[in-house]
């Protein structure tokens, strides 16, 4: 070969050419394109009854504070990362911060929740549990193997447990799985010794080096209602390859009777037990479960059983959940604080403050926190609004572009209150990121039935029609249509968004023409229910009062585009400022814009006309800075929100036909 092929991605310099013979091949990148990002990625901070995603578990079983974003696919990925509904959880009727029944019944284009904090008391640290169950009893004492297979089995998120009046719900839900045997035999045998926490088992053939038993494997001896001992048991170590020492699961003193020939079986761990790893009862390590006091604190090493129990195993039946029983850490109480664990607590400084923290953990540019867009607290107070405002222009001032939705609490009924700018009302925080929706509305949540719910007229009902705020509807609404619509518009899909809407909260002022006129001045995104369309909002407006800033669809699309060309440009950003290189810009610019524009397909447009200018913002001072400036105004395409028709309608009225041209 002649000389030598080399390959760039730029044009190189004369002294990179000249440096060796051959071929150079400049393999220049083609002008790439402008991509429209989303704009209806919703998050909604709350206090959910699976709080795996507000903290976190130390290697000691210790949960500290740690909320942060998980998103939600699905209606089954919902209950799998939240939980199910919890009457308990938030103050029904009034300031409201039930994270499930704010996403009931809601679409959006894409949802994350951001739990809240309710577990970890303000001194500090959080207990945690460890939870087990029985497992199937064996055959026979010449059939070593259960009397069904083991299954595996979920205990939900708020499933109750209670040591005495004292009470506690499981805060994420405790998995057990199914792995097969490690080793059984027949040939078990037990000496009787002293009552003590641990015994020793022994099989001669068990070999339970080599079979990979582990400290935390469950053991399952005898037969129940045949065995002398019969049960299920914990292993404390593997002493060595025929003897095991093993422990009651609740760690209680207990005594083997001399045996022989005992049928036993030898599963994984996590079989039987909710601790991680190889790990006894007294070992910290093993606990993990978390758990909210609901009553008092409960102390280290305290036994709970749960409210429903499952039933009993016995030698020809067992349920997935038999001998469900869960304990305490041993060292870190599970420590009950009334502002964060009662039952339906009420708005708080402490609550306030968890909710704070929350939104400090979206400021993150990591995944999946950097694509949030809408941000809505299911529990509304002064301090939770005043933080989503400081947090969406924070957000958004970082390149994290973002909008906050808000409502008061469900039962503030006083239209002079909410047209206010104190306290609850919409003037007490004011932005063009900001929407404020009111009134409440009643929507169903058939898994509230039979439960007495507080309303938002001082009363309670158990038909799981609940009050609820109108924040997430807009939320809902603004993440399904595209940023340049009006969420007030009545067309689809918007009466199939607010489908699930069956009529304003109970308590709710009658609201008449002049009632909106006011709600509109004041910038308030209306509830309104009409005879032929069904629940809409009247006014798609932000709070803000600053001309030119008023509608939300103007901001939205703003972000829309400012971010999307941003997003490109700061690709090309760094890059020698050659006239290609600037022309590039220019061009994909053009191209996205009449793309929006959609000249040859008018029923796609979504942009008016735009110019890109390149020329008049540069200088010689701004080139001497490595600064380019490039100038985009985009004309928006208006919403019909005012539509005038004017008649002359009578008998005497005379029509003059226009003469074709």
């Amino acid at each position: 070969m002649a000389g030598f092929i080399r390959r760039f991605p730029f044009f190189p310099g004369t002294e990179v050419i000249t440096a060796i013979e051959g071929v150079i091949i400049v393999d220049q990148a083609p002008p790439g394109q402008v991509e429209g990002g989303d704009t209806g990625v919703v998050a909604v901070l709350g206090e959910y009854a699976d709080m795996t995603f507000a903290v976190k578990i130390s290697a000691s079983g210790v949960a500290t504070t740690d909320p942060r974003a998980a998103e939600i696919i699905g209606a089954q990925d919902l209950q799998d990362k939240a939980g199910g509904f919890d009457e308990f959880l938030g103050e029904f009727g009034g300031s409201m911060g039930n994270g499930f029944v704010e996403v009931r019944n809601k679409r959006f284009q894409r949802l994350m929740i951001v739990p809240v904090d309710i577990l970890t008391p303000a001194a500090g640290s959080q207990g945690t549990l460890r939870v087990w169950r029985e497992l199937p009893t064996n055959q026979t004492v010449l059939i070593s193997i259960g009397i069904v297979p083991t299954s595996a089995a979920l205990v939900q998120a708020s499933r109750q447990f209670a040591s005495g009046a004292n009470r506690a719900r499981l805060a994420a839900r405790v998995g057990f799985t199914d792995l097969i045997d490690r080793v059984n035999a027949t040939d078990g045998s037990a000496t009787t010794a002293a009552s003590a926490v641990v015994q020793v088992f022994t099989s001669a053939t068990g070999n339970f080096i080599v079979n990979g038993v582990l400290e935390g494997d469950a053991v399952v001896l005898g037969v129940i209602g045949t065995s002398i001992n019969s049960g299920t048991f914990r292993v404390v170590s593997v002493d060595s390859a025929t003897a095991l020492t093993v422990e009651q699961q609740d760690g209680a003193a207990f005594v083997l009777t001399t045996e022989s020939a005992i049928p036993y079986r030898v599963e994984p761990g996590s079989n039987a037990d909710s601790g991680p790893g190889a790990n006894q009862l007294s070992e910290a390590a093993g606990y993990d479960a978390l758990a909210r006091p609901l009553d008092a604190t409960l102390a280290t090493g305290t036994e709970l059983t749960p409210a429903v129990v499952p039933p009993v195993g016995t030698a020809g039946s067992w349920d997935s959940l038999s001998g469900l029983t869960a304990k305490v850490h041993p060292s870190t109480p599970l420590t009950f604080e009334a502002a964060l664990h009662a039952v339906n607590a009420a708005a708080s400084a402490t609550i306030d403050a968890r909710y704070q923290a929350a939104f400090d953990a979206l400021l993150s540019d990591d995944f999946p926190e950097r694509d949030i867009n809408i941000v809505v607290a299911a529990r509304k107070s002064d301090t939770i609004r005043t933080k989503m405002e400081s947090h969406v222009l924070v957000a958004s001032e970082r390149g994290l572009t973002r909008r906050g939705i808000s409502s008061p609490p469900i039962n503030q009924l006083t239209l002079a209150t909410v047209l206010g700018d104190t306290g609850n009302g919409v003037g007490s925080t004011r932005d063009e990121r900001l929407d404020y929706a009111w009134p409440g509305c009643v929507t169903s949540v058939p898994e509230a039935v039979g439960f007495s719910i507080a309303t938002s007229d001082g009363k309670t009902t158990s038909d799981g029609l609940l009050d609820v705020t109108d924040d997430t509807w807009l939320a809902s609404v603004e993440s399904v249509l595209p940023p340049e619509r009006n969420p007030a518009q009545s067309a689809p899909p918007v009466p199939t968004v607010l489908s699930p809407v069956v009529g304003f909260a109970r308590g709710t002022p009658k609201l008449d023409i002049s009632g909106y006129t006011q709600l509109r001045a004041r910038g308030i995104v209306g509830l309104r229910f009409d005879k032929t369309i069904g629940p809409h909002f009247q006014s798609g407006i932000t709070t803000s009062l600053i001309s030119g800033e008023k509608n939300i669809f103007r901001r939205r699309m703003a972000d829309f585009l400012q971010d999307a060309i941003a997003a490109r440009l700061v690709q090309l950003s760094k890059l020698p400022l050659t006239q290609q290189n600037k022309d590039d810009m220019i061009t994909e610019l053009d191209a996205f814009l009449v793309d929006l524009q959609s000249p040859d397909n008018p029923s796609a447009q979504r942009i008016g006309s735009f110019s890109n200018n390149d020329v008049s913002g540069n200088t010689a001072a701004t080139r001497a800075n490595n600064i380019h400036v490039i100038i985009t105004k985009v004309q928006l395409v208006p919403t019909g929100d005012f539509i005038v028709l004017q008649t002359d309608i009578g008998t005497g009225v005379v029509i003059t036909q226009a003469l074709a041209a």
